[in-house]
């Protein structure tokens, strides 16, 4: 599977891809500890590409990559399933890698609950649920 890179690793701003745009979706106050993008010629329920976490070095906005599924996210989003797939460069997802996953989901969704609040006057909701690490359910 090839996966496209919207938001590098240590970004604060969470980008789409739009046509042949990046686009500023998110301004997050810590940065996203791992590199995030989408599944190319994927469609997931919220009608994107199905979302990709790709672990190991930070890789450029824009680049393509192909790497071994992992691992998922299982989490549901605004009342959607919104999984995220789970690739890694270096075949596996380390001790300190599930930490950072379970940690960001965590605390990420409050974050994005409040600023839509207060910023789109909208009410949002997400539930974090697992993960799963080296096989896909």
């Amino acid at each position: 599977m090839r996966v496209v890179v919207e938001t590098p690793k240590w970004s604060f701003v969470k980008y789409r891809l739009e046509g042949n745009e990046f686009v500023k979706e998110l301004f997050s106050p810590f940065p996203n500890p791992f590199n995030y993008g989408f599944v190319e010629g994927t469609v997931s329920e919220d009608g994107l590409g199905e979302d990709a976490i790709v672990l190991g070095r930070r890789l450029k906005q824009g680049e393509v990559v192909e790497c071994p599924i992992v691992g998922k996210v299982k989490l549901i989003d605004d009342g959607k399933r919104d999984d995220k797939l789970i690739f890694s460069d270096y075949g596996r997802i380390s001790m300190f890698d599930e930490w950072k996953i379970r940690l960001f989901y965590l605390i990420y969704p409050q974050f994005k609950k409040i600023y839509l609040f207060l910023v789109l006057k909208r009410n949002y909701s997400v539930e974090f649920q697992d993960i799963i690490v080296n096989k896909i359910q």
